[in-house]
């Protein structure tokens, strides 16, 4: 299986010991790849998607501010620059992070693949503190974490990875609730190149040596919860829907991108 970096005149990860430039594939896969398909490292990854997500924020913000003000009956005039920040900079670090379940020992020796459940429960908690003063934090940060749950469903589905299809919490506990997610050694430098593509408006944070299955069953079951309580229901999916769909959409293009036929 071969592999290319395109992206070694600019990475920040070169020559770092998770750098896969002089082995015969990248030392942290993005993917795990069929045999028509090249291997890509997960900084490349990232790279790429910051990338695409340059080019199409414009289009994206402030629309999914106007949506997000809407659904919460916000009066835009009395957030007029502190909404738009947040609602950029949350999408910004969930494009540079929404694979942050990938590096986990697990997935990277391809024994769990759903990382988008540890991502939700990652991001979520990171919003949580981020935005914990904000009177829209709680919602952002529910909002954020279903996004990334499902930015793979139609994937998942398709490939028939029938694990975690209940929407029961009881059925998510009996998947998950056993199992323990450790990071690699690794992972804590990777995140931190990653977000230092945000520039000045990058947010902190220390990940953990591992997190607990039920911990992170329980989290997604009281985002779903709090969400599906909402007054406006249909008015909150939609907008869960804008938040996804700049993920997704970034998120392929980058893999069209990086992931090229060999």
């Amino acid at each position: 299986m071969k592999w290319r970096c395109i992206k070694k005149e600019t990475c920040n990860g070169k020559g770092k010991a998770f750098c896969g430039l002089l082995r015969e594939k990248p030392i942290v896969r993005s993917y795990h790849p069929s045999d028509e398909e090249l291997e890509e490292c997960y900084l490349q990854h990232v790279i790429l998607c910051w990338e695409q997500w340059c080019k199409l924020k414009h289009r994206f913000v402030g629309t999914i501010t106007r949506r997000f003000a809407a659904t919460l009956n916000i009066n835009l005039h009395e957030y007029e620059k502190r909404l738009p920040n947040d609602i950029e900079q949350a999408l910004s670090f969930a494009i540079l992070h929404h694979d942050i379940g990938k590096l986990t020992k697990e997935y990277q020796e391809e024994k769990w693949y759903r990382h988008e459940i540890i991502g939700a429960y990652l991001l979520y908690n990171i919003f949580s503190h981020e935005f914990a003063e904000r009177e829209y934090g709680h919602y952002l940060s529910n909002v954020i974490g279903a996004a990334i749950y499902l930015h793979h469903e139609a994937i998942q589905l398709s490939r028939g990875w029938l694990k975690l299809r209940s929407p029961t919490l009881d059925y998510l506990l009996s998947k998950i609730g056993h199992l323990r997610f450790t990071f690699e050694s690794y992972a804590q430098e990777i995140f931190n190149l990653a977000t230092l593509l945000m520039g000045s408006k990058k947010i902190n944070y220390s990940l953990p040596q591992n997190v607990e299955g039920k911990q992170i069953a329980m989290s997604l079951g009281r985002i779903i919860c709090s969400l599906d309580s909402m007054p406006r229901i249909n008015a909150t999916r939609l907008c869960i829907a804008s938040f996804l769909l700049p993920i997704t959409q970034v998120d392929n293009k980058a893999a069209e991108i990086g992931r090229g036929s060999k």
